[in-house]
C-alpha cells in the first residue's frame, strides 16, 4: 500500500468518525428541541441540551441565562427576580439579586425593602430583625388594622387624601385610607414610597361619620436618586 493510499485512508476514516459524531451531538440537540444555530448558540454557552431547554421555557436567550446560571441560579429563581425591579426601576441584575438570595430573601421580599425602601443586601437583615419580625409581605397593609399584629413589614405607596399638618396626613392607595405620621425626622408629603409597618388603627370625623383606618409608621421611604437622598 502506498503512502498516498495511507493518507487518503485516514482522512476518510477522520471524515467518517467526525461525521458520526457530528451527527450524535445533532441527534442529541434535535432531542431537546434545538436545530441549527440554535443548538449551536445554546451549546457555545456551555450548556447541556436539558439545561438548554429548562432555560428557554422559562424566556431566557443563552446570552441572558449564562450570567445566571454563573451566578447560581435555576431558571426558576432567575426568572422570580428578573420579573422584580430594582429601587432604580430597573430588573435586577445577576450581580444584583446574588446578595439578596445569599442573605435568604425571596424576590417576593426584596422588591417591598428594595424597591419601595432602597435597602441593600447588607442592609437587610438587620432591618428585618429590627422591625419585620414577623415577616415581610409583598401586598399592601390591610385596611382593617384589626388584621395587623404591628410586626410585619409592608411596602406602600400612596398619594395625599387630606394633609393634616406639617408632619402628618391621611393618605389614599386604591380603595384605602390610611394615617401616616411622620414625626419630626419627616415631613408629610403628596406622593409616598417606602416600608411601613402597622402600629395601631386612627380615628378621623369625615362627613359620611367616624372612620377608623391603619395608623402607619414609616420605617424607610424610597431614596430620590442613587446618591441616596431621600424624599
Amino acid at each position: 500500500m502506498t503512502l498516498k493510499k495511507i493518507l487518503i485512508g485516514c482522512l476518510l476514516l477522520i471524515s467518517i468518525t467526525t461525521s458520526h459524531y457530528g451527527l450524535a451531538w445533532a441527534d442529541e440537540w434535535e432531542d431537546h428541541g434545538f436545530r441549527g444555530s440554535e443548538a449551536e448558540a445554546w451549546k457555545s454557552a456551555e450548556f447541556a441540551p436539558e439545561h438548554a431547554k429548562a432555560w428557554k421555557s422559562e424566556g431566557f436567550t443563552p446570552e441572558e441565562a449564562k450570567p445566571w446560571k454563573s451566578a447560581g441560579f435555576t431558571p426558576q429563581e432567575a426568572k422570580a427576580w428578573r420579573r422584580h425591579k430594582s429601587v432604580w426601576e430597573n430588573e435586577f441584575t445577576p450581580e444584583e439579586a446574588k446578595p439578596w438570595k445569599d442573605a435568604g430573601i425571596t424576590p417576593g421580599q426584596a422588591k417591598p425593602l428594595n424597591f419601595y425602601g432602597g435597602l441593600t443586601a447588607n442592609e437587610v437583615k438587620p432591618f428585618i430583625a429590627k422591625y419585620c419580625k414577623n415577616g415581610v409581605v409583598e401586598n399592601w397593609p390591610p385596611a382593617n388594622p384589626n388584621d395587623e399584629d404591628g410586626a410585619h413589614c409592608y411596602p406602600f405607596d400612596g398619594t395625599a387624601f387630606q394633609v393634616l399638618g406639617e408632619f402628618e396626613a391621611l393618605y389614599k392607595n386604591g380603595d384605602g385610607i390610611y394615617h401616616i405620621s411622620f414625626g419630626k425626622g419627616g415631613k408629610a408629603v403628596s406622593v409616598i414610597e417606602a416600608v411601613v409597618t402597622v402600629r395601631g388603627s386612627y380615628k378621623y370625623q369625615s362627613m359620611g361619620g367616624l372612620k377608623i383606618v391603619p395608623d402607619l409608621k414609616v420605617l424607610r421611604t424610597k431614596p430620590a436618586n442613587k446618591e441616596g437622598s431621600q424624599k
